[in-house]
This record gives structure tokens, C-alpha cells and sequence, in this order.
């Protein structure tokens, strides 16, 4: 909200402009929020399956560190 209101602030808008035009920008942020939470959901899902297949082989150390990052890069 901080974000829209500066921009709306610096672009001169008042009244229903203003209104119409925060409506947006407040859409359009929320609508980010969510897809970058949904990232960040399928990047934590990644992970956890790299992990487990180091496990699964039976890798340790150095080795399972190595081969999760290998896997996650994929």
C-alpha cells in the first residue's frame, strides 16, 4: 500500500482517479504476493524431494550437500 500511495502521490492523482487507481495497484500487489508465495512454496517442494533422494542413497556430509544442490539446479 505504501508503495501505490507514493506513486499515486507522486503522479499529482486526487479524487476518484486517485481511488480508481489505488484499486488497481492494490490488485496488481496482491496479485504478485501471491504468485511469489506460490514460488516460494514449489522451491521449498524441491528441496525436500533433492533431500530425500540424497537420503534415499544414503549420502552424507559433503556428499549429500553437493548432490542437493546438483539436483535442486535442475
Amino acid at each position: 500500500m505504501i508503495g501505490c500511495n507514493i506513486e499515486a502521490k507522486v503522479d499529482g492523482l486526487k479524487g476518484d482517479v486517485r481511488k480508481a487507481f489505488m484499486k488497481k495497484c492494490l490488485a496488481k500487489a496482491s496479485t504478485l504476493k501471491e504468485s511469489t508465495k506460490l514460488a516460494v512454496e514449489v522451491k521449498k517442494k524441491k528441496k525436500a524431494a533433492c533431500k530425500a533422494k540424497a537420503t534415499e542413497k544414503g549420502l552424507e556430509g559433503k556428499e549429500h550437500k553437493k548432490f542437493v544442490k546438483k539436483c535442486y539446479k535442475k
